[in-house]
C-alpha cells in the first residue's frame, strides 16, 4: 500500500492516475488495484500489487513528484509477503481443442519472459468451460493474442453458477516481442 500526504485533497486521485497511468502496466511492474483520498487524514492511498517488493520502490519518488510533497512523506507498506510468480500460481492450463463451441475471451495479464518470446497469459474461466486454444497473430507492429474457451466435455447444459477461476498458459511467439504492442484479440 502506498500512502502520501495530499495537499490537493481529492484532486490527488486524478493527478496521481494521470501521472502514473503508463507506469502501472501488467508487464512493466506494479499494477494499480484501487486508490482513494482519506479526508479526515488528508492522505492519498493506493493499493498496488506486483511481482516483487523492488518493483514498488520507484513509486515513492514519482508519487512525491506528482503530488508535490517531499519523498519522506510517501510511505510504502507491504500488505502481504511476496508471492513467487504471483499471477501464475498453480499448474498451467492444458489446451483441449476438442472442447465444444470455442469462443474468444479476454485475457487478464500477459507476462513476457526473459527470452522475449515466451508469453505467460493469465485468464479467467468458469466451471463449465476451459482452455480450447490460443491464437497468436504477429506483424511488425503488433502481437495479437486471442484466448479461446470451450465447453467441457462433461457439461450437459442447464444452469450453473457464474464463478471466475483463474488459469494461465504459456505460448511462444515466432519472433521476439521487442517494441511491438501486445494486444488482446478477443474482439
Amino acid at each position: 500500500m502506498l500512502r502520501a500526504r495530499s495537499p490537493d485533497g481529492v484532486d490527488a486521485i486524478r493527478t496521481w492516475k494521470d501521472s502514473h497511468g503508463e507506469l502501472l502496466g501488467w508487464t512493466t511492474g506494479p499494477r494499480l488495484v484501487d486508490c482513494w483520498f482519506v479526508p479526515d487524514e488528508g492522505t492519498f492511498l493506493a493499493v498496488v500489487d506486483g511481482p516483487d517488493e523492488e518493483s514498488f520502490r520507484p513509486l515513492v519518488g514519482s508519487t512525491a513528484d506528482a503530488l508535490g510533497v517531499p519523498a519522506a512523506e510517501v510511505e510504502l507498506h507491504p500488505l502481504i509477503d511476496p508471492i513467487p510468480d504471483w499471477p501464475f500460481r498453480g499448474e498451467p492450463a492444458v489446451a483441449d481443442p476438442t472442447r465444444r463451441e470455442p469462443r474468444p475471451t479476454r485475457w487478464e495479464r500477459i507476462d513476457i519472459g526473459p527470452d522475449d518470446r515466451t508469453l505467460r497469459i493469465s485468464f479467467v474461466h468458469g466451471t463449465a468451460n476451459g482452455l480450447h486454444h490460443v491464437d497468436i497473430d504477429e506483424d511488425d507492429e503488433e502481437v495479437r493474442v486471442s484466448v479461446f474457451l470451450g465447453l467441457n466435455h462433461e457439461w450437459g447444459g442447464g444452469g450453473y453458477v457464474l464463478i471466475g477461476i483463474g488459469g494461465w498458459v504459456a505460448v511462444r511467439t515466432k519472433e521476439p516481442v521487442g517494441r511491438r504492442y501486445v494486444n488482446d484479440g478477443w474482439r
